[in-house]
């Protein structure tokens, strides 16, 4: 092993393989000796002069310090430094020093085992090409000579091909680590500064790497990409800088670790390809879009800032109870996305889901909104989207909770299946579908629906209406409201509180069927007012009860507006019975040839104008007034009173 100096007179210049411009002393002292060969440690000093030495063919050497040296180093050939030998260069086989412009690949390899800690002190500067490691035997760390941490440095390709590494951070363009050979690396950071392919670790055999951070730095308009899998792994990665590249990001379901990804850039894009992650934090100021089709499942947060755009079509599942127990927080800053948003988090008890901010989605799917599994998932913004909202949930031990605080402002449709559903205002182009489960309507909150349905003679539910609730039926299909089996079959609980239930259609003149299940409702309320020349049908099947019975339907003069019962059922109404107007005749009766029961539980008088009734079987006494020229159609009327109305009304008023 000798020590070989460079040095050229009069600050000249060489080649690194020229002969007689090495000496065995500094500054060209001790006699010229040969060119550098694999058992050397080569030495660049401040005697070496400021000229340039140049790698102009493949090289070799134990060890290079240029760590004092002046000059510059250049060149584009390639540098093995294989050690195997630690005797004069204090275990430090790499120190750059001076002007460094040399852009070729520095290879280490060496034949001492692992418990030699070889050395590399880049100096604070970066080496421009790239590095290759390949000794499975050996341990290189970023260290400097007083044993201060020093990075691992350089622009272009760090390989790991065999070997361990050992630094508290590292800088390149990349990295490589795609073969069978032994190798790890531990550090805290690292820094990825190319573009393209960042990171290449496709066989994961005898692989184990360890990073805290992982940095994304790259400022330039060309697109990058990075994927990470199996026993690669980092805890956090770091997207930075500006530059309007796009970057794809992809983490595997193999990764060890799924990490945290926080978003700090200026310009351009990032998209995910399939990804599994634990937080996805985009800080404000970042002026970028995120794009991309593929699902993203995350165990833990997501926070988007107010400056970014959203142009995904990605599906965003929540699965925090794979991995972590505890809440996920959804924070949306009211972004629209094209995507669907999933919960499957196993429902196991004592996770939790809370999404703030407002929730929008132009995703017409029938489930933009898709709840498959969980124990708590709550709304706290209002929600709007182009598509549907499924709730069909499984938790350990019960039924989840899944709260809509801040209601629904749009969406096609709701249905709910084993699950706790609370539920704020709400507006559907759709129907409103409970098969399993609890459905609670928020005080005062007003429903706008098409349908709603609940019929199941197997699945248990309940259903409140909730206190001074609204829910107005606009559905132009025939069930608009449909609770037709399970009071029967002991299935199904009904709670109307103090609801009040408008069948508001007036856009068409079709039938409106309500399938009541003998349920007993609080306020039924009728208006199909409109401008049509034919006459509407609404259609009540089933016997049931009501505090309210109310019509408000207008038809222009000479329209009937008809309200069928069906036959022997029984209409039981606790306070007001107010059907009929002045302006155009309204019909009420059965649906067949056997009579309706119609009875008031509460004293007091209904008195109804204009109407053709048809068996309709008035049980109360001195009760029920027909009057402004009513027709008697036939059937068993009972205690009707046609065209007399009383002569005064008693002291517990008009019902």
């Amino acid at each position: 092993m000798a020590v070989k100096y460079w040095y050229v007179a009069g600050n000249g210049s060489s080649n690194y393989n020229t002969a007689g411009v090495w000496y065995n002393g500094s500054g060209g002292t001790g006699g010229v000796t040969t060119t550098p060969t694999v058992a050397d440690d080569v030495i660049l000093d401040a005697a070496s002069g400021s000229g340039t030495l140049t790698f102009s063919a493949s090289s070799s050497c134990n060890s290079f310090n240029a760590s004092t040296f002046t000059g510059t180093v250049a060149g584009i050939s390639g540098l093995s430094i294989s050690t195997s030998s630690v005797a004069n260069n204090n275990s430090v086989v790499l120190q750059l020093g001076g002007t460094w412009n040399y852009t070729a690949t520095i290879t280490f390899t060496t034949t001492l085992s692992g418990s030699n800690y070889l050395s590399i002190n880049c100096n604070g500067i970066f080496h421009k090409g790239g590095m290759t490691f390949n000794s499975a035997i050996g341990t290189w760390q970023g260290l400097d000579p007083s044993n201060f941490d020093d990075p691992i440095r350089m622009t272009g390709l760090f390989s790991l091909a065999a070997g361990n590494i050992n630094s508290t951070d590292i800088y390149a363009g990349t990295i490589s680590s795609s073969n069978s050979g032994v190798r790890s690396v531990y550090c805290v950071n690292i820094y990825l500064s190319g573009t393209g392919t960042l990171l290449s670790a496709t066989t994961q055999t005898n692989l184990n790497w360890n990073a805290s951070n992982l940095y994304l730095t790259n400022t330039s308009t060309t697109n990058k990409t990075l994927s990470i899998g199996g026993i690669v792994y980092f805890d956090n990665v770091y997207l930075q800088g500006s530059g309007a590249s796009v970057t794809t990001l992809t983490f595997a379901v193999t990764s060890v670790v799924y990490p945290n990804v926080i978003i700090s850039k200026m310009d351009g894009s990032f998209v995910f390809g399939t990804s599994y992650i634990s937080d996805l934090i985009v800080i404000e100021g970042s002026n970028i879009t995120w794009a991309g089709t593929s699902t993203l499942t995350v165990y833990k947060d997501v926070t988007l800032c107010n400056s970014m755009f959203i142009t995904t079509s990605n599906a965003l599942t929540f699965a925090g109870a794979a991995y972590f127990y505890g809440s996920q927080v959804f924070t949306t800053f009211n972004k629209t996305f094209t995507g669907t948003l999933i919960v499957n988090d196993a429902g196991i008890n004592g996770t939790q889901l809370n999404v703030n901010g407002n929730y929008i989605s132009s995703s017409s799917s029938s489930s933009s909104i898709s709840i498959l599994s969980a124990s708590q998932v709550s709304f706290n913004g209002s929600i709007t989207t182009a598509g549907g909202i499924s709730i069909n949930a499984v938790a350990v031990g019960g039924f989840p909770n899944v709260d809509f605080y801040g209601g629904i402002t749009s969406a096609t449709s709701l249905s709910i299946a084993d699950a706790n559903v609370f539920l704020g205002s709400t507006f559907l182009s759709g129907a409103l579908t409970v098969t399993s489960g609890n459905l609670q309507l928020l005080t005062n909150s007003v429903h706008s629906i098409l349908t709603f349905t609940s019929s199941s003679s197997t699945a248990y539910r309940t259903i409140f209406l909730g206190t001074n609730t609204t829910i107005n039926l606009r559905g132009s299909a025939a069930n608009t409201w449909n609770t037709s089996q399970g009071i029967a079959q002991g299935v199904l609980y009904f709670d109307p509180q103090t609801s009040t239930i408008n069948i508001t259609d007036n856009t068409s003149s079709q039938l409106l069927s309500f399938q009541t299940g003998g349920c007993d409702f609080y306020n039924i309320h009728i208006n199909r007012s409109n401008n049509s020349s034919i006459s509407p049908f609404t259609t009540f099947t089933g016997s049931f009860s009501c505090r309210n019975f109310r019509d408000f339907t207008v038809m222009p003069a000479g329209i009937i507006s008809y309200i069928v019962f069906a036959g022997g059922t029984t209409v039981a109404v606790s306070d007001t019975f107010q059907v009929g107007n002045d302006i155009n005749p309204t019909y009420i009766g059965s649906s067949s040839t056997t009579t309706v029961t119609l009875l008031k539980t509460y004293p007091g008088l209904s008195i109804c104008p204009r109407l053709y009734i048809y068996n309709i079987n008035a049980v109360n006494t001195n009760t029920f007034y027909a009057i402004n020229n009513p027709v008697n159609s036939g059937g068993n009327i009972g205690q009707w009173i046609f065209n007399t109305p009383p002569r005064r009304l008693s002291s517990l008023g008009a019902g």
